[in-house]
């Protein structure tokens, strides 16, 4: 397909693929445009080569120029001389590849004005280019700057393409205007400080320029700088209520010799990339030179220039160039380089924090200042402070040199006056301590006589004192040796009956035990202790009435065993009914030693760990008033100690367990309102044990508190605070991983954190923000982190289980866009699940039927029928043969699969049986809502069980040779759901927090409304 033949029609065509295509990973672009081309070879063609160009020129700036530019320069000429709006247009300024900027004046005899008119060009207004050119008009919209090229009108041409009219700026680019007029350094950088004051206003409006360069900076005669072309810029909120902190493109729009390394490797781009592109800009005003030496402009040279290379120092630059820059390596030595170069930093978090603060430093340069881009020393400050002080301090320093001069010379003649005298006195001294001496020795003879006669009498004392103690001393021992004997023999009995038993218990079970606990793969070993601790313990219990010591040890070894069996808080083996069992016999010895001695803080510590363990495992089974019972008990007593044990970890981890499993329970009974509360008493103790003893654990429990919060602020329908509480805890796991990478707990955490930020950001099966792409990459890091634990730990339950649902997660997210790779996912799903089952058992019906539901949308969307059908039917026999009342999953689920199944049953023609899953998913959405009004998944569910309602009906209608009188009445059912559906989105702010989702759902509904009205009154009915 060459420029020649390429129809703006068929341009259209190209750019949509394209946009599509360069959104996904490299790896799953083939797969997309086998699909979607088909035997199309031309269309394939010309998206690979585009793929291939999109590294080394934008799309904008190249594949768009080359495809328009055979349907665009009759156009040109054709609209000079016309009037668009209240403006004639004059001549042609410019062109680029989407639309030309026109000079044009001011013709409805209101008043004289010139203006630059950008117009998309004929042939060009597709969906893309047109939000790209509302966005540039929205952006200089909110612009209202000094420094910054006002927009002044907009409107739509007599042919229906959008156009707007700016200030027309008469003028040079900023590098031109400098050497024209030859401008020294200091007012170079002044100059420089009124563009940063410009892109400065930019940012705090939430908008990143990012293509500042020369070209764009005009300078008018009177020496005002103006910022032009937003048209790449990015907003860095998506509307007035909801900022980002962030913004990512998916296409490099940028202009290699002034990129920022993040926008060559298009990655994020935030205001940090501006702050590189301003440093470039400076460095070229100062050294006439670029910062980035191409030979080239190849892809590979450009990344490795941009992004691996450092930068010259502007004042080795500047030596080299030619022309009047060569005189200024001085002047650019030091603070200049260090503030060009901080600007220029390869990594945006060492770049200047702000254009505010980037500006700032040159001023305080200007000023004389010491700037921040330059390690702040003593002698740095003190030669700074000198040279803006320079007179000053050379009257000091004469004033300080007499000074010093007449101080010199009276210390020399005070020194002599002294030294005569000390000589003087030094003589007198000597005789008098020669006397002294004398006299001194004649009584130390004297003394030491006495002390010898007084000696040898203590020495006789002290033999006498020794004989007595050693005396005592050996019938203290023979008292010893007779008390050891009897407790050796004591010890000996208890040795018969329990000694192995008890070793065992405290050695094995304790010690190695908790050694390889958290490490991955430790689960044989850990259900090797499993049968060999319980071998011992039960007999070992029946012996234990009365010996407490024994009991506690029975205890604790119990707990350990039930931890190993199936504790819902760790790596397990599965054995959920034995674990039960164990914990049972803890609880009851625990409980029996407690009555004893109600007091001890050892016997209460148990009691609330084993409680907080068991919670969990009643509530997966079923039993959500006892699960709440036990929860609150552990609490209760988790309590207690805290009264006693104001800053122990333990007893805080033992609350905020106890809180979660509440918070789970008011979850699946519905209480939305109740969860919430749940977990902010959580959270507040969190804070409460961060407060008093922060630490790795206390932060995690906090990071975890903050996750609950936000899962049930989606429930809430609350996205943008789900998504920013997720965010937090993510950050906090990421830091953890690194602190503790053989830490699987705390990796399995992670995990789950990466499946909830998918979820929120774009998972179709519920309330999400729409951000497929980003779901997509935050679930396959979330895949990549199970694998890796399953892999570790083969024989953990737990770990295979989770593998299992990352693998369907992932599935369903990539349902649309790859349906190839979502069928091999859901089939590693399945091939883990039977790998999971207990040995001789198959794969439970209702999960079995979970695979075939949902594999078989994308098969559907593959195009082969015949293999969605089949599993559709698959899963609608296994359904069928599960009571509805003995399903392991919630109804939510339930009606997922039955509309999945019903889908793929309309689309392959079995309408009865599409209208019976609908009709039963319709059945458990009803159900849903009405026991948990606040929960608005449950309410989305219920209005995409209308949509698909009326769908259904919309498709029956459409069958060709049916009656008027039938399509009428298809028509109508259509309506009916369809209104329902609207109604449900009508009160969404009544139940919960309004989004986007629901204003988006909103508006599909309306449209489906209009459709049916349409076909209606076409009919003739209503």
């Amino acid at each position: 397909m060459t420029p020649a033949n390429m129809t703006p029609e068929r341009w259209q065509k190209v750019e949509e693929v394209f946009e599509t295509a360069i959104e996904l990973p490299a790896e799953e672009r083939e797969a997309f445009l086998t699909q979607v081309c088909g035997e199309d070879d031309d269309l394939r063609t010309e998206i690979a080569s585009l793929l291939e160009n999109e590294a080394e020129e934008t799309f904008f700036q190249s594949a768009v120029k080359d495809g328009a530019q055979t349907f665009a320069h009759a156009a040109v000429e054709e609209i000079i001389g016309q009037r668009i709006g209240a403006y004639r247009i004059t001549g042609l300024v410019g062109q680029g590849g989407m639309g030309a900027v026109y000079r044009a004046v001011r013709d409805d005899d209101q008043f004289n004005q010139q203006v630059a008119i950008k117009i998309i060009k004929r042939g060009m207004d597709t969906g893309l280019v047109l939000r790209r050119f509302w966005r540039e008009r929205q952006i200089l919209a909110s612009l209202n700057h000094q420094n910054i090229a006002r927009l002044l009108d907009g409107g739509t041409t007599p042919d229906g393409r959008p156009y707007f009219a700016m200030e027309f700026i008469e003028g040079q680019p900023i590098s031109d205007y400098c050497e024209a007029r030859e401008l020294s350094i200091p007012d170079r950088l002044k100059l420089f400080r009124q563009v940063c004051a410009a892109v400065q206003f930019a940012h705090q409006n939430l908008i990143v320029h990012r293509d500042i360069k020369p070209a764009n900076i005009l300078v008018t005669e009177d020496g005002t700088p103006k910022l032009l072309d937003f048209g790449i810029a990015k907003l860095l909120a998506s509307d007035t209520g909801q900022a980002s902190t962030r913004t990512v493109t998916g296409m490099r729009l940028m202009t290699p010799d002034y990129a920022s390394p993040e926008q060559v490797r298009g990655g994020t781009i935030t205001t940090a990339s501006d702050i590189y592109s301003l440093g470039t800009v400076l460095y070229e005003l100062l050294t006439g030179q670029h910062a980035h030496q191409f030979k080239t402009y190849s892809p590979v040279e450009i990344e490795e220039t941009v992004c691996l290379t450092e930068a010259e120092k502007p004042s080795e630059a500047a030596a080299r160039a030619e022309g009047g820059h060569s005189r200024w390596r001085k002047q650019l030595a030091g603070d200049v380089d260090n503030i060009v170069l901080m600007a220029l930093r390869k990594e945006p978090e060492r770049r200047y924090q702000s254009v505010e603060q980037f500006s700032e430093d040159i001023r305080r340069h200007l000023e004389g200042l010491p700037v921040i881009a330059r390690k702040d020393t003593v002698g740095y400050r003190t030669g700074k402070f000198a040279r803006r002080n320079k007179l000053g301090i050379a009257a000091v320093a004469l004033v300080m040199l007499s000074l010093i001069a007449g101080l010199i010379a009276t210390l020399h003649q005070t020194r002599i006056a002294r030294a005569e005298s000390a000589r003087a006195e030094g003589e007198r001294a000597r005789a008098e301590a020669n006397l002294v001496e004398a006299r001194a020795q004649k009584t130390e003879a004297e003394s030491q006589r006495a002390e010898a006669l007084r000696q040898r009498s203590e020495a006789d004392v002290q033999r006498a004192l020794a004989e007595e103690q050693r005396a005592e001393a050996q019938a203290q021992t023979v008292e010893a040796m007779r008390q050891r004997a009897l407790a050796e023999a004591e010890r000996a009995k208890a040795e018969n009956r329990f000694g192995q038993v008890r070793k065992l218990a405290n050695t094995f079970l304790f010690d190695f035990h908790d050694k390889i606990r958290d490490l991955p793969g430790s689960t044989p070993a850990r259900e090797l202790v499993v049968k060999t601790a319980l071998e011992y313990l039960d007999g070992l219990a029946r012996e234990s009435a009365g010996d407490t010591a024994l009991q506690w040890e029975l205890a604790t070894a119990y707990e350990k065993v039930a931890d190993v069996q199936g504790n819902p808080n760790q790596a397990n083996l599965g054995q959920t009914a034995a674990a039960l069992e164990s914990y049972r016999k803890t609880t009851e010895i625990a409980e029996k030693l407690l009555a004893r001695d109600p007091a001890n803080e050892k016997f209460l510590r148990m009691l609330a760990s084993v409680y907080s363990k068991v919670g969990p495992i009643e509530l997966r089974g079923g039993k959500t008033a006892l699960a709440r019972q036990t929860a609150q008990k552990g609490i209760g007593i988790a309590e207690r100690l805290l009264a006693v044990r104001p800053a122990d970890d333990e007893v805080f981890a033992l609350i905020i367990v106890g809180y979660a499993n509440i918070g789970a329970t008011d979850q699946l009974t519905g209480d939305i309102p109740g969860a919430m509360q749940t977990a902010r008493q959580r959270l507040a103790i969190a804070n409460r044990w961060m407060a008093e003893r922060p630490g790795p654990r206390a932060r995690a429990s906090l990071a975890t508190s903050q996750g609950e919060i936000a899962d049930i602020s989606n429930h809430m329908g609350d996205l943008p605070a789900a998504l920013e509480l997720f965010r937090q805890a993510l950050a906090f796991y990421l830091v953890a991983v690194e602190e503790q990478p053989n830490n699987a707990q705390v990796r399995r955490q992670l995990v789950a954190i990466y499946g909830r930020l998918a979820s929120v950001l774009g998972d179709p099966r519920g309330i999400n923000l729409g951000d497929t792409a980003a779901a997509i990459e935050h679930q396959r890091k979330a895949l990549a982190i199970a694998e890796e634990l399953a892999a570790a730990d083969p024989k953990n339950v737990r770990a295979r289980n989770e593998l299992n649902f990352q693998y369907r997660d992932l599935g369903l997210l990539l349902g649309e866009t790859n349906p190839a790779e979502a069928i091999k996912l859901f089939d590693q799903a399945f091939t883990v699940m039977k790998a999971t089952a207990p040995a001789g058992r198959p794969v439970s019906r209702e999960y079995e039927a979970m695979y075939h539901a949902e594999v078989a949308q994308p098969w559907l969307k593959m195009g082969n029928r015949a293999a969605a059908r089949q599993h559709a039917d698959q899963a609608g026999e296994l359904l069928r043969a599960i009571p509805i009342q003995n399903r392991m999953f919630t109804t939510e689920i339930a009606d997922k699969l039955h509309l999945a199944i019903g889908d793929v049953l309309l689309e392959t023609g079995d309408v009865a049986g599409a209208l019976e899953n609908y009709r039963q998913a319709l059945s458990f959405a009803e159900g849903d809502v009405a026991a948990s009004p606040f929960d608005m998944e449950k309410r989305y569910g219920l209005a995409f069980c209308h949509e698909k309602l009326g769908k259904y009906h919309v498709t029956l209608a459409a069958q060709a040779g049916l009656a008027a009188g039938q399509q009428t009445e298809h028509w109508r059912e259509a309506r009916a759901h369809h209104q329902k559906a609207t109604q449900v989105w009508n009160e969404w702010s009544r139940w919960g927090k309004s989004s986007a989702f629901d204003v988006k759902r909103k508006e599909q509904t309306a449209r489906a409304l209009a459709e049916c009205d349409a076909a209606l009154a076409k009919l003739g009915a209503r």
